[in-house]
């Protein structure tokens, strides 16, 4: 019996020395909700939920990459939690982690790690990706192109020229590198070309463009262009035409599409000049020069041949050309004066009515 009451008091002092820990035990920080890592949209809103089971004396912080928040409208504490009005795929990336203090024990426990897989889509221009400049860019050469849109995940990217979309059956298109290549680019590339791309964030267009213009030095470019001749009957009228490129490309003269060849008033120069002798009415119509070039592709330009109709009212009087000395022509009324100068060789015409100069073109009006 005795033993027993020894015992005792030792029993109880160990019993009463547990009660101090129980209850520090019992008052220790515990998260009911801590964040957690989610997608977030580029420029949207977005939470990061933090709580504890017993909220009394607790006070919130959080750490972003291990350093204490630096907070802004755009992104602060809300009550416990952490709000973002606008994520920022730059300034939001990294881990954040809640902070529960207990002010009154001391205590402070670390949320788990959470983080923003954010989802993004930036707009972009156009670029010569090769050759180096627009300027190294030849015929039958390769040409690259690169879109510049860029986002996460990878977009998807369309390609197009003039506003029609382009397709990977008929052109090189490498969605990974966003680039449109042609393997032997020509003048029949030539256009304005442009590139949209879509992800999780959205959909968007390049927002400055590439305008491929590719000169093919085989093409025949003008040099000398004919022009409309009017002459009169059985004078001489000559059409100059000339092209450039690299083969040198051959001419040809068409009347009426019909080939023109040498004869007896039609006389072919070789620096590409037509000449009619003793133009006649069936000479006139529309004559046509047509250049050449190596690899079949052909320009043609045209110009007109007319015979100069003088007809005219025998009972008017006619300026012709001549020695520069004055005519004069008494008019008793108002009237019109018609002049018919040459065509070819055009005289200066001065037009004097009582000393006081008129228009220096036909049919001058005025009064006496």
């Amino acid at each position: 019996m005795e033993e027993q009451r020894h015992s005792n008091p030792l029993s109880l002092t160990f019993s009463l020395s547990l009660l101090p820990v129980l209850s520090i035990q019992a008052a220790a920080i515990q998260f009911t909700k801590e964040p957690k890592s989610q997608d977030a949209l580029h420029g949207r809103s977005a939470m990061l939920r933090c709580e504890v089971s017993d909220p009394a004396d607790i006070t919130y912080s959080w750490l972003h990459n291990g350093q204490p928040l630096e907070h802004s409208e755009r992104r602060f504490v809300e009550g416990s939690n952490l709000k973002f009005t606008a994520v920022d795929r730059q300034l939001d990336a990294g881990n954040f982690e809640c902070v529960a203090g207990n002010s009154a024990t001391g205590e402070y426990l670390h949320s788990t790690n959470a983080s923003f897989n954010i989802k993004w889509l930036e707009s972009g221009g156009v670029t010569l990706k090769e050759p180096a400049s627009e300027g190294d860019i030849e015929s039958s050469a390769p040409v690259t192109l690169r879109c510049h849109i860029d986002g996460h995940p990878r977009p998807t990217c369309q390609w197009f020229k003039d506003g029609a979309k382009l397709t990977e059956k008929s052109h090189q298109i490498n969605n990974k590198e966003r680039t449109l290549t042609f393997a032997s680019a020509s003048p029949d590339d030539n256009g304005l070309y442009y590139c949209c791309a879509k992800n999780a964030a959205g959909h968007v267009c390049s927002n400055s463009n590439f305008t491929l213009n590719i000169i093919d030095k085989s093409f025949p470019r003008p040099v000398v262009t004919p022009e409309d001749q009017v002459v009169l009957k059985n004078e001489e009228a000559a059409f100059h035409c000339q092209f450039t490129a690299e083969p040198a490309p051959t001419l040809e003269w068409y009347h009426e599409n019909e080939l023109l060849v040498n004869k007896s008033r039609v006389i072919l120069l070789s620096n590409g000049t037509v000449l009619i002798t003793q133009v006649k009415p069936r000479n006139t119509g529309t004559y046509k020069c047509v250049g050449r070039g190596l690899t079949g592709s052909n320009v043609a330009l045209e110009a007109s041949l007319l015979i100069a109709d003088l007809s005219y009212d025998t009972h008017i009087p006619l300026l012709t050309s001549g020695p520069a000395v004055p005519t004069t022509h008494s008019l008793t009324r108002a009237g019109e004066f018609p002049c018919f100068p040459s065509i070819l060789f055009p005289p200066a015409v001065r037009l004097f009515a009582k000393l006081v100069k008129l228009s220096p073109y036909c049919n001058s009006t005025w009064h006496k």
